[in-house]
């Protein structure tokens, strides 16, 4: 009883002793803007077809993709499970170097100059981003409902 009782109050004090600092969010990043991202897809159009399907993915434009930086990149994972990110790099200031202009495997890659960065578009991260500042992909909230898909923030 009295081991039980030290275990749960040491686990207590483990997770008071974290620093809110020590963990970066999407939010935290000074690259990216606000994003309040708000549209919908009917999967039923052709052009949002590849969606219906368990690894079907779909890059949108800004102009389609109302309310994010840089577009959108969508991706059905199976079971009506989808991901969706901002196509920004966000580890860069916005500008020309920002948009992925390559997919290898599970990739996204963006080039600019001599650095590229890659991240994986089924969790966000950057490969060998390991340590502190360095920021995923941008990710998106994305519910179905009946044929249609709702991406928000």
């Amino acid at each position: 009883m009295i081991l039980r009782i030290f275990s749960y109050l040491s686990v207590f004090l483990f997770l008071l002793s974290c620093n809110s600092d020590d963990f970066v969010t999407q939010d935290d990043n000074p690259f990216l803007g606000q994003s309040n991202p708000n549209f919908s897809l009917n999967l039923d159009l052709v052009t949002n077809a590849d969606l219906q399907f368990a690894g079907g993915e779909l890059f949108l434009p800004p102009r389609i993709a109302l309310g994010t930086i840089q577009g959108a990149y969508i991706r059905n994972e199976g079971n009506n499970r989808f991901v969706a990110f901002d196509l920004a790099e966000p580890n860069s200031p916005i500008g020309s170097c920002t948009i992925p202009n390559k997919i290898t495997g599970v990739f996204l890659e963006y080039t600019c100059g001599e650095q590229v960065s890659r991240y994986n578009f089924a969790n966000g991260l950057k490969e060998g981003g390991e340590g502190k500042n360095v920021f995923p992909l941008r990710r998106y909230n994305v519910q179905l409902s009946g044929n249609t898909l709702r991406v928000t923030r």
